[in-house]
């Protein structure tokens, strides 16, 4: 973006990083401040990121795109540490390290594909397209997981079905069970219940 869209030279590429870094200090900082996060504040996150990165792709002028890159900067930090504290304190002690490292397989370990990709198409179509694709993918990713969210919340909500030869207990009513063949209950319940005498 600085050599090719606004026909800059160092000096420009470091006021860029320097702009989505300042933003990234002031997103940690509001972050720190919270007591809890909200795992809607999550997929707000990831989709504001994902809008700004558009903005950033369409800005057309050097400064709109240091604001823009500010704004940038302080999503990703919001979406980073809420995924980072919502996995270590929704995993059971006993799974909190195996949790950990999936996250970062799969955090680290898509770089390799997104990445070609990316520089793929930026190359071919120009700085601006890569942006476009990252800011699609991450407004993909904060719907998805919008839905997600309403899914379970109704699923909360929602009375257990009676099954044949269920007796429910005087005065007890039996939790919401998630649909069958929904591969992340599985996943959700062996974090969530850690293994008897399992170590980390």
């Amino acid at each position: 973006m600085a050599r090719f869209a606004f026909h800059g030279d160092a000096t420009t590429y470091a006021a860029l990083t320097s702009a989505m870094a300042a933003g990234a200090i002031a997103g940690a900082i509001a972050v720190g401040a919270r007591r809890t996060f909200a795992p809607k504040l999550l997929a707000g996150s990831a989709f504001a990121f994902g809008l700004l990165i558009l903005g950033a792709a369409a800005a057309p002028t050097l400064g709109t795109e240091l604001i823009v890159l500010a704004g940038t900067g302080a999503a990703s930090v919001t979406f980073a540490a809420g995924v980072n504290s919502t996995l270590q304190l929704s995993a059971a002690p006993a799974m909190r390290g195996r949790v950990m490292a999936l996250y970062s397989v799969v955090f680290l370990g898509s770089t390799p594909i997104g990445g070609p990709i990316s520089g793929w198409l930026a190359g071919a179509a120009g700085p601006r397209s890569g942006l476009v694709l990252a800011g699609l993918a991450s407004i993909v990713g904060g719907i998805g997981v919008w839905i997600a969210l309403a899914r379970r919340s109704g699923a909360a909500g929602a009375p257990a079905p009676e099954r044949k030869g269920d007796i429910a207990s005087p005065g007890r009513s039996r939790p919401a069970r998630a649909p069958a063949g929904r591969w992340w209950t599985g996943l959700r319940a062996t974090i969530r219940r850690p293994l008897e005498g399992d170590q980390v």
